[in-house]
């Protein structure tokens, strides 16, 4: 048995914890197995509490553990084998709240920027003194950062459904995205949903045409859908 803790390369797989390497120099003349399964039903999970208070519908979060192994013999009293191995499947929401700047912002013009009611003090990091009013003058924003801050009033969201451990079901996609429909007709935001998912172009119009909304569509990235070898029939609103 050997047993690394850090630093072990890249075929021990993906944990930051130790590994336990074993061979095994024993065997059986008789065939031998096991299997498992772990479940965590997603009915026994709370909705998640910020969702809650924003009045979201609960979105089923899935974690499935299994795995198994077996065994015998290649050549009686000579050579044996075992084989084995475990995966585990994870559909995981999350909420997440993140600042944007203001149009005033972007325009370096901070007056108006506070933390719990308290004026947040923009300083010059040359002089070190704040900035008069809290406004940056217009010579001091930096081009590039300008430029960057320009892309926050984008009105399309680019989406894709699929994360690496939830591939919802055209079903489950709309029942995921329906209730947003109203919040993103409001902000004047469209929705892009990427056309290179695992979705067939015929299954995109239909999650399209159920959604309903002029605010949702397809993002029509041709090249990896081509690659992926989805028809060539896309179709959606952007």
């Amino acid at each position: 048995m050997k047993v690394q803790i850090h630093t072990y390369d890249a075929e021990m797989g993906r944990t930051s914890g130790g590994v336990f390497n074993m061979t095994a120099k024993s065997g059986a003349n008789v065939w031998a197995g096991s299997a498992y399964t772990v479940l965590r039903p997603g009915s026994l999970a709370t909705q998640f509490y910020m969702d809650e208070l924003r009045g979201k519908p609960k979105i089923v979060e899935t974690w499935h553990n299994f795995g198994g192994g077996v065994g015998g013999p290649i050549k009686k009293n000579k050579t044996f084998f075992w084989l084995a191995g475990e995966r585990y499947t994870q559909g995981q929401p999350g909420t997440r709240s993140v600042l944007v700047p203001t149009m005033a912002e972007r325009n370096g013009d901070f007056s108006k920027l506070t933390r719990n009611g308290v004026l947040k003090v923009i300083k010059d990091p040359i002089t070190k003194l704040p900035f008069t009013n809290n406004i940056i003058p217009a010579d001091r924003i930096n081009p590039v950062g300008k430029k960057y801050a320009s892309y926050f009033d984008s009105p399309i969201l680019r989406v894709v459904l699929d994360t690496a451990g939830h591939h919802p079901s055209l079903d489950e996609a709309v029942a995921l995205l329906a209730p947003w429909r109203d919040e993103l007709e409001r902000a004047h935001v469209c929705l892009a949903i990427e056309n290179h998912d695992r979705f067939t172009a015929k299954q995109f119009r239909d999650l399209v045409a159920r959604l309903n909304s002029p605010c949702v569509g397809i993002c029509l990235d041709t090249g990896n859908s081509w690659l992926g070898g989805s028809e060539h029939e896309s179709r959606g609103r952007i």
